[in-house]
């Protein structure tokens, strides 16, 4: 007869024994495939900034520069990406990006102005500045911030992991 009655106390132990083994697998193969997916990202994102300095390296002029790593950026996070840097006057300029994706007003461009200013990370998902629409982030040259990278987020969390925005 097909019951679930225990008539011996020994098969309830090894029905224990069998219960704890069968949590601690899955509890491993859990774990594996977290660290599966995370080493999957880690690679997808070395082969981008690969392929990014490699790209850099060989286009001649700032502006082409800028425009490569845009197309690399949003092939990246498929996000839109705002590419700011001074211009003449001092003034932050979008040098490649669509503005009208940001909704760019006075506001957007005073958070972009106060990251570039403090070389600090502003806007969307952040501590600061957080009712912008865009997250921005300094680029930082080697003695100064040369520009701000903006971000526009799906979501305000989310690029609370680092390792998205170590890019």
């Amino acid at each position: 007869s097909l019951t679930f009655a225990v008539s011996d106390a020994q098969y309830t132990m090894t029905f224990a024994v069998m219960l704890a083994v069968g949590l601690m697998i899955s509890t491993v193969t859990s774990r594996l495939r977290w660290q599966t997916e995370t080493l999957r990202r880690r690679e997808e994102r070395t082969r981008a900034l690969y392929r990014l300095s490699r790209e850099l390296s060989e286009t001649p002029g700032t502006k082409d520069m800028l425009h490569m790593a845009l197309t690399r950026l949003v092939e990246f996070y498929h996000r839109p990406i705002l590419l700011l840097t001074p211009g003449p006057d001092g003034a932050l300029a979008v040098d490649a990006g669509d503005p009208a994706a940001f909704a760019w007003t006075e506001n957007e461009r005073s958070v972009a102005r106060w990251v570039y200013d403090k070389g600090q990370m502003a806007g969307a998902g952040s501590d600061t500045l957080s009712g912008a629409v865009g997250l921005y982030l300094p680029l930082k040259g080697i003695r100064s911030t040369v520009g701000v990278l903006g971000i526009r987020p799906e979501a305000p969390q989310e690029f609370l992991d680092p390792e998205p925005l170590q890019l």
